[in-house]
């Protein structure tokens, strides 16, 4: 009984896992920040983006409303079935809106072109 009991319980490296994982979180919430706000000096100054609302979104790889742990708890079964794991830090994303559509719709291919160019320009004065 002590046997399934300790298997049951959740090991130390498990705790571990989610205290790395929401520290990467957070760390990269404040570079995608950073990089929004010299995002947002470039792109003024390149016709076609005068006026439009450009949001940089960064969605955490696990669902929404939930702590981490709670959602891997909840995934478990599902992963293990799958050998995949389908919540985690390493499923974040950063999303680009334009005037609250994705990007990919909002612009032509030449302002996507563009932006790209303004976002790597951007990430380069953030590594400066």
């Amino acid at each position: 009984m002590k046997r399934i009991l300790a298997l049951l319980k959740p090991p130390d490296s498990y705790n571990e896992f989610c205290e790395y994982a929401l520290a990467l979180h957070e760390k990269r919430k404040g570079v995608i920040s950073a990089l929004f706000d010299l995002l947002k000096n470039i792109l003024k100054n390149i016709p076609g983006f005068y006026g439009r609302e450009i949001q940089l979104k960064y969605r955490s790889g696990w669902k929404q409303g939930y702590e981490l742990h709670e959602a891997l708890e909840a995934a478990k079964e599902q992963d293990f079935r799958l050998k995949t794991t389908s919540q985690g830090p390493h499923r974040g994303d950063l999303v680009i809106e334009v005037d609250g559509k994705l990007a990919k719709y909002a612009l032509s291919r030449g302002q996507m072109k563009l932006l790209i160019f303004a976002l790597n320009l951007a990430r380069s004065q953030l590594l400066l």
